[in-house]
C-alpha cells in the first residue's frame, strides 16, 4: 500500500536510498556530497526537497574560523623573519654586520630587523647587530608562534595569538555552512517514501520496485494538447 506514503520524485528517492544505503544520519553538505560522489548544489536541491516534504531537517550553522595570508604561508613554509634573523646572527657567533642580514634575508630583513628590535631580541650599533636574548628562551618564543601557524594550517580551532593577525598572517572569516539531519531512522526512511511514476514498466514489475511506486494522478477531464 502507497496511500498513506510520501510521494518522492525519482532523483528524490534514488538520493534517499544513497543515504539510507551509505549509514548517514546527518552531516555537513560539502563532506556528505564528497562522501555521495554528488555535486553540492544538486545535494542542496534535493535536500531542500525532502525538507518539503518533512523527510529531512536542514539547518544553516554560522562559524568563524582562521586561514593563513600569503604572508602566513610563506612565514609556515620559511619560518618568521625574526627566526631568519636570530639564525644567521648565531651562526656567526652571535654578532653580525648589518650588511651580512641584507644579503641573507634580502627584502625581508627590514620585517625581521625591526620585529627583532620590537622584541628586545638585538641591539644595533655602528652597523652591527647583536643578540642580547638568551637563544634558547628567543627560539622557544618563535616556536610557539609557528606552532600556532601549523595548528591554524591543519583547521585546528585555537586562539590565535593577537601578534599574528596583527602582522597580518592569519586573518579570520564567517561561514556559514548547511546540515542535514534524517527526521526518520536511515533503516526504514525508505519504507515511508512512494516514488511517482507516469506508468508502470517491466524493469518495475520485475526487480519488485512497483510495491514502492505510486502512478502519477492524471486529470482526464483536460483537453488533449492541440496538434
Amino acid at each position: 500500500m502507497t496511500g498513506d506514503k510520501i510521494s518522492v520524485s525519482k532523483s528524490e528517492y534514488n538520493l534517499l536510498k544513497r543515504i539510507a544505503e551509505s549509514g548517514i544520519k546527518e552531516g555537513y553538505l560539502d563532506a556528505v556530497a564528497e562522501k555521495l560522489g554528488v555535486s553540492k548544489s544538486t545535494l542542496a536541491s534535493l535536500l531542500m526537497l525532502l525538507a518539503d516534504k518533512g523527510l529531512v531537517m536542514v539547518k544553516e550553522e554560522s562559524r568563524e574560523y582562521n586561514y593563513l595570508t600569503d604572508k602566513g604561508r610563506d612565514a609556515l613554509r620559511n619560518g618568521l623573519p625574526e627566526r631568519r634573523l636570530v639564525e644567521v646572527i648565531l651562526r656567526s657567533g652571535g654578532e653580525v654586520d648589518i650588511e651580512e642580514i641584507r644579503r641573507a634575508l634580502g627584502r625581508e630583513s627590514g620585517i625581521a630587523i625591526g620585529q627583532a628590535r620590537k622584541k628586545g631580541y638585538i641591539t644595533i650599533e655602528s652597523g652591527r647587530v647583536k643578540l642580547v636574548r638568551d637563544p634558547g628562551e628567543v627560539l622557544e618564543e618563535l616556536g610557539k608562534l609557528e606552532e600556532a601557524l601549523k595548528a591554524v594550517d591543519r583547521g585546528e580551532d585555537v586562539s590565535v595569538p593577537k601578534e599574528l593577525v596583527e602582522r597580518g598572517l592569519v586573518k579570520s572569516k564567517r561561514e556559514i555552512k548547511r546540515k542535514f539531519q534524517l527526521a526518520r531512522d536511515p533503516k526504514t526512511i525508505l519504507d515511508s517514501v512512494a516514488v511517482e511514476y507516469a506508468k508502470l514498466t517491466s524493469s518495475l514489475l520485475s526487480t519488485g520496485e512497483w510495491r514502492r511506486i505510486r502512478l502519477r494522478r492524471y486529470d482526464i477531464t483536460a483537453e488533449p494538447p492541440r496538434i
